[in-house]
């Protein structure tokens, strides 16, 4: 949307900031930084469940489904794209 405002713009991001954190903390992933208008989260650490990668997917779901109420003027759904990947890392808190 060109003809869009600041306010409106940041209030937008901030309401899919938000939707996306909620969701992470409701999987019991850690939020690791927001990046822009992204989040960088993580499942597994600093507690690891044996359920992890499935935590991440229903996160995923939970936000594509959590970002489909933020529609612009015309009634367009923001768009998300997720990635996930899976597989043992070394991290120190």
């Amino acid at each position: 949307m060109e003809s869009a405002t600041a306010k409106y713009v940041v209030d937008r991001v901030d309401a899919a900031l938000g939707a996306m954190a909620d969701a992470i903390a409701a999987f019991d992933g850690t939020r690791e930084k927001f990046i822009g208008d992204a989040v960088f989260a993580v499942f597994g650490w600093p507690v690891a469940h044996d359920d992890d990668a499935l935590r991440a997917i229903h996160c995923a779901l939970s936000i594509r489904e959590g970002l489909a109420h933020l529609q612009d003027p015309a009634g367009e759904a923001l768009q998300v794209r997720i990635g996930l990947a899976t597989g043992e890392v070394v991290a120190a808190p």
